[in-house]
């Protein structure tokens, strides 16, 4: 019976011999195509894990409604498990090249995490200056030595020039200009460039974001269980602190809300008086 089916799939084979060489040749491209797919796959990953560590990034942010201040960073450096800790500054601002309008993103620059690649030019040493992505000069025939102008009340000064440009581990898939960089209140919503200044730009007394690495996470590959597991047992660490410092950063802007409304009622009555 077994040699029956096989000589009778032979001469099926035979017949259609055309035919059973091209589903043969599509097979095997379709497993070649899977193991290079699988093979590349995990190559990208591994070159991804190695750039970030290159760069220091960090491996959890923090974010907050009510901003955030040095006594949560050092709330956070004390957790079990956690490494570096650093506060950043940040804003989103218009501005205008070529008669088009587009949303800047400007971050301080950070010493421990998130390091930066110079590309061509110098870093920030005073607060006049600015390095960009290299896209916001090569899209808008920009160079160095040029200056940027836009408007805002969180930074000191609101034209900065341009002493450098810079590639971002945050911005890791912003090789171009159309790919996405963040979301925005301003403009359509999406953020077209990104920056980096002086931290004594910024003339506010609370972080936009705290970064932070785990310890031991810089050795496993990213996004891979062994990491996952990492970062989570450190998330369970913050919990545990969240609503205390929540807490304690609502009694602070509450209580400098009453000074403020106090000081004011109190020029109020002093003006009426005159």
């Amino acid at each position: 019976m077994k040699n029956k089916l096989f000589i009778n799939s032979l001469r099926s084979i035979k017949k259609m011999l055309p035919r059973f060489l091209s589903l043969l040749i599509i097979s095997f491209l379709g497993a070649f195509a899977f193991l290079g797919l699988e093979s590349s796959s995990t190559s990208m990953i591994n070159s991804l894990d190695r750039y970030l560590d290159e760069g220091d990034t960090y491996d959890l942010k923090i974010i907050s409604t009510l901003g955030l201040t040095d006594a949560d960073v050092n709330a956070l450096q004390k957790i079990n498990g956690v490494k570096n800790v650093e506060g950043s500054y940040s804003e989103d601002v218009l501005i205008e090249l070529e008669n088009e309008e587009y949303v800047l993103n400007i971050s301080s620059l950070t010493t421990e995490l998130n390091k930066l690649e110079l590309l061509e030019g110098r870093l920030p040493i005073n607060d006049n200056e600015i390095v960009v992505e290299n896209n916001l000069l090569k899209t808008n025939k920009m160079k160095i030595g040029d200056s940027l102008s836009f408007k805002s009340k969180n930074l000191k000064n609101n034209e900065l020039v341009i002493v450098g440009t810079i590639d971002s581990t945050l911005y890791f898939n912003a090789d171009s200009f159309k790919q996405y960089r963040g979301v925005t209140t301003l403009g359509i919503g999406e953020i077209n460039y990104y920056s980096f200044v002086m931290p004594s730009l910024f003339d506010i007394n609370y972080y936009s974001s705290i970064y932070l690495t785990v310890e031991n996470a810089k050795e496993e590959t990213t996004s891979t269980n062994q990491y996952l597991n990492i970062i989570n047992n450190v998330v369970e660490n913050i919990n545990e602190i969240k609503n205390e410092r929540e807490e304690s950063r609502l009694k602070t802007l509450t209580l400098e809300l009453n000074i403020t409304t106090s000081i004011m009622n109190n020029f109020l009555v002093n003006q009426n008086n005159k």
